[in-house]
């Protein structure tokens, strides 16, 4: 128990782990016999199903997924994760394919065997979820990432190119500039006029396409939908001509995007999920391997429920009231004590 407190309360490696015992208790124990004993104690670990039948978590509502890569045994296999707007993540399964009928799965068992009280969900603009939450959860109250949208639109419009070789004009006349104020001699200016020449075309491409992108996030995050739809007529007439692959994929996603207009409560963004299945990568990432699907998903059993019973420390603003608390308790579970181990493993 000890040695999995190590590895996964403070993130340290087996060969650090190792040297650690070496120094404490001077016995030596390879990293690959250290993997095998987190291991052993990960297969008795809860799974999101048997938590909720224990503590009966009473949660929001308000529900938030994501899917992200992770590597596990050489091959890339997906974690979903669905998190609660307390910031319980409340379900996770990692995939060994990523299809509909999963994805489709992964919110039936939310709904169905967790009993989860939906009242709202938000996800990013993935197809798979996209067809999974309109076959599953018709009606519910849907909301499109509008992080995950508005990188969308910089594609569409390719911001990021733009943004990329203006960055490289501008230090390449910079350096030039700077040359001649060193009084080195030039003999031909032309190249350097060009680039400028240049530099003030793609500047103005820049800018206007930083305007763009500006007025479309303050139409996006406008309080009401009138708003919303009175900047939305004045950006087409302004913007429209110059950016119809942009104004058709809005049309389109047009509800998906302002559905917090119909139900304040939705969040906007699926950030806590995102940011949940970010620490999950960096933890998968001090692992060389696992020796089977089947402890890839015991370890993520264990983290996962780590992460539900660790207290907050560093919330911020109106979350700021959420330290000292883990996302279990403020579902109304009431822990006796932080001692993860104790309510996350079997007989620990």
């Amino acid at each position: 128990m000890h040695v999995a407190r190590m590895h996964v309360e403070e993130r340290m490696s087996y060969r650090v782990i190792s040297k650690r015992l070496w120094e404490q208790i001077g016995k030596r124990i390879s990293p690959r016999r250290l993997c095998q004993m987190v291991n052993e104690v990960a297969a008795r670990a809860k799974d999101s199903k048997a938590l909720q039948q224990e503590y009966q978590p009473q949660w929001s509502g308000y529900l938030q997924v994501d899917d992200k890569n992770l590597n596990v045994q050489g091959t890339q296999r997906k974690s979903l994760v669905g998190v609660d707007r307390t910031g319980d993540s409340m379900h996770y399964t990692l995939l060994t394919e990523p299809t509909q009928e999963h994805y489709t799965g992964f919110l039936e068992c939310i709904v169905t065997e967790l009993q989860y009280p939906l009242r709202g969900i938000t996800t990013d603009f993935d197809p798979l979820f996209l067809a999974a939450v309109r076959r599953v959860l018709p009606g519910v109250p849907h909301q499109g990432c509008l992080w995950h949208a508005k990188e969308l639109i910089k594609a569409l419009m390719e911001y990021t190119q733009t943004e990329r070789t203006y960055l490289q004009l501008q230090g390449k006349t910079q350096r030039w500039r700077e040359a001649l104020v060193d009084h080195k001699r030039y003999y031909n200016t032309e190249p350097m006029e060009n680039a400028e020449a240049k530099l003030r075309d793609v500047e103005a491409q820049y800018a206007h396409k930083q305007a763009f992108l500006r007025a479309i996030m303050t139409m996006l995050y406008a309080p009401h939908r009138r708003r919303s739809t009175a900047h939305w007529h004045k950006l087409k007439k302004q913007y429209g001509t110059s950016y119809p692959r942009v104004v058709a994929w809005i049309e389109t996603m047009w509800e998906l995007l302002l559905a917090h207009h119909r139900d304040p409560q939705l969040a906007k963004t699926n950030a806590q999920a995102e940011n949940f299945n970010k620490q999950l990568k960096r933890r998968f990432k001090t692992i060389e391997g696992f020796q089977s699907a089947q402890t890839a998903a015991n370890y993520l059993n264990l983290v996962c429920g780590y992460l539900r019973c660790k207290p907050y420390t560093d919330c911020r603003g109106p979350r700021k009231v959420y330290n000292g608390k883990a996302p279990l308790e403020l579902c109304h579970v009431h822990l006796h004590h932080h001692e993860w181990i104790k309510h996350v493993v079997y007989n620990a």
